[in-house]
């Protein structure tokens, strides 16, 4: 009889050619249930709630082991099906890998377009991006883009910089943030091309200039 060699679990670890993560967490989960039952201290908490401790005077009725077990079998599947998904990448209903910030909406070319605010402080004039929520709160960073290019499309883009310069200079005012006074709010369309690490975060690829106003309260475009 031949010996299964590591040829073998090679094979099943990568049936098909792709990495069999069902394999895999079906593995993790029998070494979990092994290392429970093996230890002795692990097994007496699985049991716990079907046992009275001895000396224990009080009226509390230990739980039935099938109702027990029924419990544990729930919470298992409860968590098993949200942890596959998490491994598998996958969402099966009702369990899901809450996929909505994991993955990068660019289209065909790779590029990936925003519109960003920037603060204009007084001399020296510095341009700083308006990437905290605190800075125009309740707005923040992944709703405010669609309302401006909304305002943009409806010729209100000139309305929506003040209100947000004004909502800055409010909330500046408040104490709700400690950003430098500012001159002027610039807008621009902001184009990066997007990496892993997000290590170009600040250094896009393109800036192009969208509309400007002044705290004197007249605008560019």
């Amino acid at each position: 009889m031949s010996k299964i060699g590591p040829q073998f679990f090679a094979g099943l670890l990568f049936a098909d050619g792709v990495f069999n993560r069902k394999l895999i967490f079906g593995v993790c989960v029998l070494a979990l249930l092994a290392v429970i039952f093996l230890n002795r201290e692990l097994r007496a908490v699985f049991w716990g709630p079907s046992r009275v401790a001895s000396g224990d005077a009080s009226t509390v009725r230990p739980m039935p082991r099938r109702r027990l077990l029924a419990a544990y079998a729930v919470a298992a599947v409860i968590i098993g099906g949200s942890f596959y998904d998490f491994a598998a990448d996958r969402e099966t209903w009702p369990f899901s890998q809450y996929p909505m910030f994991s993955f990068i909406d660019a289209p065909p070319d790779g590029k990936f377009t925003i519109l960003r605010l920037y603060g204009v402080t007084p001399q020296p004039s510095v341009e700083f991006p308006l990437d905290r929520n605190e800075y125009l709160e309740p707005f923040d960073n992944s709703r405010l883009q669609n309302a401006l290019e909304r305002n943009i499309g409806q010729q209100q883009l000139a309305i929506a910089l003040k209100d947000c310069l004004q909502r800055y200079d409010a909330l500046r005012a408040s104490g709700v943030h400690q950003g430098p006074v500012l001159q002027s709010l610039r807008l621009y369309r902001v184009t990066w091309t997007p990496n892993p690490q997000a290590s170009n975060l600040n250094a896009p690829d393109s800036r192009e200039f969208v509309g400007e106003v002044f705290e004197n309260g007249s605008s560019e475009r």
